[in-house]
């Protein structure tokens, strides 16, 4: 009995979590695309993070060079982790086709495009561990990016660090380790 009262006071904590902040506020607290790849790290489903995408407009979503290879590379990471077809064509550009690097006026490289690219980052390689269920991978993962931000007191990695702590309350929800899930919300 115990067990289950813990159970239904930590998922009506985590809604209560998850609610709030997400219905106040109208603009990503973090670059876009790191945030993307941990809301959908922490389970937000894929049709709010799209209408989320949608207020921040075509600017703010994905900010990748309009190149064919970086569009295949986001494709890649986004369904590694778990978004969806409509939320992917949503993000890369709401269905403008990408440009060939051959098109380009600047002639990006290959190598350029790769390394421009914000689909690779460790936000992104999370969500992917994440989806795969390789809970100890992403723990590991996330525990070291909040780690990294600890040092960092500006604005924006505070917040990128609270949803890092968001994410790894996730995992350690679903890992059945609800106590330390619960000192991740709080």
């Amino acid at each position: 009995m115990e067990g289950f009262v813990k159970r239904c006071v930590l998922r009506w904590l985590l809604l209560f979590l998850v609610a709030g902040p997400l219905q106040a506020e109208q603009t990503p607290s973090s670059p876009a695309s790191d945030a993307i790849f941990l809301w959908l790290a922490g389970g937000i489903s894929n049709a709010r993070i799209q209408r989320l995408a949608q207020t921040w407009g075509e600017a703010e979503t994905l900010s990748c060079p309009a190149t064919s290879q970086c569009n295949r590379q986001c494709t890649r990471a986004l369904q590694k982790a778990g978004a969806d077809a409509g939320l992917i064509k949503s993000l890369l550009g709401h269905g403008a086709e990408p440009k060939a690097e051959s098109d380009s006026p600047s002639k990006i490289s290959r190598q350029q495009a790769s390394s421009s690219c914000t689909c690779a980052g460790p936000a992104a390689q999370v969500a992917a561990l994440v989806h795969d269920k390789d809970f100890d991978a992403a723990e590991n993962k996330i525990r070291a990016l909040i780690h990294d931000d600890a040092g960092n007191r500006q604005n924006q990695a505070l917040q990128n660090q609270a949803l890092q702590h968001f994410v790894l309350g996730n995992i350690l929800r679903r890992e059945d380790r609800f106590d330390e899930a619960l000192d991740e919300f709080m």
